[in-house]
């Protein structure tokens, strides 16, 4: 594109006629932009179209949802490694990336979707993991070697090696149907260290509000006798030769 200049001596007709030069010789007609595949009818607009038929030809763009980099030819990606990304690139053509062995996740606060544990294991560096006031539930097997509750826990199937109740000292069992009846087993609260034992046997817990469950092997041979019973009135059944048979105990009147 030529030089054009406008003296300070020349006439109107001089600059016009420069003008007019520069317009139809040096920038030319807009309207041939249209056979070269361009719409923009201004300089910068033409320039910045142009600039992405180039790219597209020689270049292309990077995005991540919200802006677009130009990458022309000649021009270089840098890939840096962060703290859970390694950034790799080989021949031919490949880039490839991996997450590093441990991953962290700053803020406060992520949504994930489902999330699969390759060797298993969820840990925290605190030694402590929070589900807030969510629900954990699981159709697998939850093994437990030390549990502790500090609200309402429900299970429908537990094998652990040992629980401790730390709120109200209750257990409630849903039993074989999933209902609107459970059993809740509670105590009253200890004002020493208190031991139950159950024994090694099968049977069933005699409660007192129990009702014809005491059998006759319960009442084995003087299995039960005057220490069991106050206020006792003893009746003894002698034999011929005035030897005690049998001593039956039974409350006083």
């Amino acid at each position: 594109m030529a030089i054009r200049t406008i003296a300070l001596t020349d006439t109107l007709e001089t600059f016009r006629t420069e003008f007019n030069n520069m317009t139809s010789l040096d920038f030319g007609d807009a309207a041939t932009l249209a056979g070269a595949g361009l719409s923009s009818t201004t300089v910068v607009g033409a320039v910045i179209e142009l600039a992405g038929v180039v790219a597209a030809a020689q270049g292309f763009y990077i995005n991540d949802g919200t802006t677009s980099q130009l990458i022309g030819a000649g021009q270089t990606i840098n890939l840096a490694s962060s703290s859970n990304i390694n950034a790799v690139v080989s021949a031919t053509d490949t880039l490839t990336l991996n997450l590093t062995d441990s991953i962290s996740v700053s803020g406060t606060s992520h949504t994930f979707g489902n999330v699969t544990l390759a060797n298993g294991s969820l840990t925290d560096s605190s030694g402590a993991i929070s589900f807030g006031n969510e629900n954990l539930t699981t159709t697998g097997t939850l093994n437990v070697t030390g549990l502790t509750t500090l609200g309402t826990t429900t299970m429908s199937g537990l094998t652990s090696s040992g629980i401790q109740i730390t709120t109200n000292g209750t257990i409630i069992f849903e039993g074989s149907s999933n209902n609107t009846s459970e059993t809740t087993l509670t105590v009253a609260n200890p004002t020493a260290d208190r031991v139950l034992t159950i024994p090694d046997e099968t049977g069933t817990i005699v409660s007192s509000g129990s009702t014809d469950v005491v059998s006759e092997a319960m009442m084995a041979d003087d299995a039960v006798g005057s220490v069991q019973m106050k206020n006792l009135s003893t009746l003894q059944i002698l034999n011929s030769a005035g030897t005690v048979v049998k001593t039956v105990h039974g409350a006083g009147a």
